[in-house]
């Protein structure tokens, strides 16, 4: 599943170096890069955790 944002659909929700930004694929930014893009862009649902 990939998480893109509702305002711009060319950007998705990223975990890159252990954090999680809104990139697009190739911008300017290091986080941005094409390099693994599908797996870090790539996210399993799982159920939430119980109380």
């Amino acid at each position: 599943m990939s998480l893109a944002s509702y305002g711009n659909s060319a950007l998705y929700l990223r975990h890159y170096n252990g954090h999680v930004y809104v990139a697009s694929n190739g911008g300017p930014d290091p986080w941005d890069t094409a390099t693994s893009w599908t797996d870090d862009v790539s996210w399993v649902p799982s159920p939430p955790w119980a109380p």
